[in-house]
């Protein structure tokens, strides 16, 4: 599978800053973002971010809402007496307040600068936005209030690395703001809370910017959008009248997403699964214990090479944590998969860390070695997910003899021409799932080994963009768990 390693590991969260919009005259690969950063003491938003965009507004990302009935002026308000009774008046003001702050700016960065659009990509620069504290780069910029792009390339006759290196600089831009800020922050504010379905409203909005943060899966941070702006215009404020008489199409305002608890809704939780896997990953961090195994920490273990993931790769609709442990000796390298379930953790998969997953559910493993005669071929097993037992069961394997590397077996079995349709010099075998070790059964082909193989596969795609992060302090803090004394 395809490693995506973060260097950058404090942490920031996009939606809290104020404002991605363009700072005028510059383009090209990005926008430049204003420096000024939210805090509580600084909320002045415009109430007219509102206002309608272009039909290309990315509705992809944000799903329909209009199956949902939206509550009435008099429900909100009835709702909002019921949900902050027995808070204090300062502390009604500022959770309004930092919540409107929060949605606006979220807001005004997906209808202006296609946020989520951007975020789609695991290793966009604006993911910066929630990993990296400080001054950030968010591509090249180039003053274009002169002549754009494409007339100056022309006019000098030079490729866009050349024109890079004449005329663009670093899009740079300022962040105080984070993450673990913006989860702390509603934490306190959550404490006030006497109401049980808002405090579930609050915490869902604590797990979503985790599951963001911690997966770089654009549809957390879509999620965590429709929570603050149901929060902001259909809780704490009427946003139908309460803003919507400074927008010129009161569309947004009025769309409600009905992702709110204290309407009904079932909130989004992984508080429990982020830090149980949080606990297995301090554990190892610690003191060298792999939660459900047998296998320690060797003593070349190296903390710089060894990564940990969550990501749904057995496709049941939660994520999985991936640990890979590759700071080792060959023998003592590992890759693990742990799933979560009413239970606790447990073990999905174990294997050498040469693992390609699949959207099926099925996962090639590598061997450690390959000193047979396979030659350039690399023999593999497959594992299939089952969801009745919530772990991977392995289906078989495969190896090769390639004619180049030997004519002839130790044992004297010469090469067979016969079975080698194709003439490519190699034929497949084709293990079962309980194979002893033995290559007792006849070689295939080409064509009959790629028709095996399809078979488990059955047109699926790779899973290329899993985000790993180096297994390291501040990393494992993202989960949430307390590290042990």
């Amino acid at each position: 599978m395809k490693y995506f390693r973060k260097y950058v590991l404090s942490i920031l969260l996009c939606f809290i800053l104020t404002g991605c919009g363009q700072q005028a005259g510059f383009s090209e690969s990005v926008s430049a973002v204003p420096e000024n950063n939210f805090t509580e003491s600084q909320t002045g938003v415009p109430e007219t971010v509102m206002q309608q965009t272009d039909a290309d507004a990315e509705t992809a990302e944000i799903k329909s809402a209009s199956d949902n009935v939206r509550p009435s002026k008099e429900e909100v308000l009835a709702m909002r007496e019921k949900t902050l009774d027995g808070i204090p008046e300062t502390e009604i003001s500022r959770l309004r307040e930092n919540i409107k702050v929060a949605n606006l700016q979220m807001e005004s960065a997906y209808l202006y600068d296609n946020l989520f659009k951007k975020l789609s990509d695991k290793e966009s620069p604006y993911w910066q936005y929630f990993d990296c504290k400080g001054d950030i780069q968010l591509g090249w910029w180039y003053h274009q209030s002169i002549y754009p792009k494409d007339v100056i390339m022309k006019a000098e006759n030079i490729t866009e690395e050349e024109f890079a290196e004449t005329y663009t600089e670093p899009g740079i831009v300022t962040n105080s703001f984070d993450a673990a800020d913006f989860i702390d922050l509603i934490s306190e504010m959550k404490s006030s809370v006497k109401n049980e379905a808002l405090a579930a409203d609050l915490q869902q909005l604590m797990d979503l910017t985790r599951m963001a943060w911690a997966t770089h899966e654009m549809q957390y941070a879509n999620e965590l959008y429709k929570v603050l702006h149901d929060l902001d215009y259909f809780l704490l404020r009427y946003g139908i009248e309460d803003v919507g008489q400074y927008t010129a199409d009161a569309g947004t305002v009025g769309t409600y997403y009905g992702v709110l608890a204290v309407y009904g809704a079932e909130p989004f939780s992984a508080e429990e699964q982020t830090k149980a896997f949080g606990k297995i990953l301090w554990d190892a961090y610690c003191f060298g214990k792999i939660e459900g195994t047998d296998h320690g920490v060797p003593d070349t273990y190296g903390q710089e090479s060894t990564y940990f993931a969550l990501y749904d790769v057995d496709g049941d609709g939660q994520e999985e944590l991936l640990l890979n442990w590759t700071g080792a000796s060959m023998a003592d390298t590992v890759e693990y998969i742990w799933g979560y379930g009413d239970n606790g953790t447990h073990v999905e998969l174990c294997e050498f860390p040469a693992l390609t997953c699949y959207d099926n559910g099925v996962i090639e493993a590598q061997w450690s070695h390959n000193q047979g005669l396979a030659g350039e071929f690399w023999p593999y097993f497959l594992y299939r997910y089952n969801a009745e037992t919530d772990q991977y069961e392995i289906c078989g394997g495969a190896d090769a003899w390639d004619k180049s590397v030997a004519k002839t077996k130790e044992q004297g079995d010469v090469f067979p021409d016969d079975i080698d349709a194709d003439q490519d010099g190699v034929v497949y075998y084709l293990l079962p799932a309980d194979w002893d070790g033995n290559y007792d059964m006849e070689p295939v082909d080409g064509a009959k080994y790629r028709t095996w193989r399809e078979s488990f596969l059955e047109g699926a795609s790779k899973l290329d963009d899993i985000w790993f992060w180096d297994l390291k302090e501040e990393n494992i803090a993202i989960l949430g768990a307390e590290k042990p004394n």
